[in-house]
């Protein structure tokens, strides 16, 4: 089809361009999903329950996807039900990976768990995993929802290690613009 251009044909056009005379590997450049001109989120982010939600297969610790999240205009995934626990744990899932950063912590005070909006886990839909947050070593403040234990959630120290590797989901609100 004339006049349909893909992030796959763009990178393509860009390795060619990037073709030296040397036969080296080309170079290849990121290319971010495009934004609606109107609306903060990406045209492939889905509406679940009056927000949208996109998932970033990239390793990065809580702190980096939380700004990676408010960089893109919004932040990370907070989730208030079981309608969106279930469809972001089915996201990741056919997305061929097993956890993903959410948008809560416990790090400004211990036990205290809060999302990004300021709001209170405790306030509402909670899905933690048996013996869980159990702050393991003293480290653990960053809530990550395992899709492959049936989007239930573990805390987690700040990083991404060889055991465990998010993902992370970014959230906007319409009205908030975040």
């Amino acid at each position: 089809v004339l006049g349909l251009v893909t992030a796959t044909s763009i990178v393509l056009v860009q390795q060619t361009a990037n073709k030296q005379e040397d036969n080296s590997p080309p170079s290849t450049t990121s290319i971010e999903p495009p934004k609606n001109e109107s609306k903060p989120w990406p045209e492939d982010a889905v509406l679940i329950s009056g927000s949208y939600y996109r998932f970033y297969p990239e390793h990065l610790s809580w702190e980096q996807a939380r700004s990676r999240c408010k960089d893109l205009g919004g932040q990370l995934a907070v989730v208030t039900s079981p309608t969106i626990n279930d469809k972001l744990t089915q996201m990741v899932l056919d997305a061929g990976w097993k956890e993903i950063w959410l948008g809560g912590t416990d790090k400004q005070r211990e036990g205290h768990w809060v999302w990004e909006d300021g709001t209170a886990l405790d306030d509402g839909f909670t899905k933690w995993f048996k013996n869980q947050p159990n702050n393991k070593q003293g480290e653990e403040h960053y809530l990550v929802l395992w899709a492959v234990r049936e989007g239930q959630w573990v805390d987690q120290p700040n990083v991404a290690h060889p055991l465990h590797k998010p993902g992370f989901v970014c959230q906007w609100k319409p009205e908030s613009g975040r």
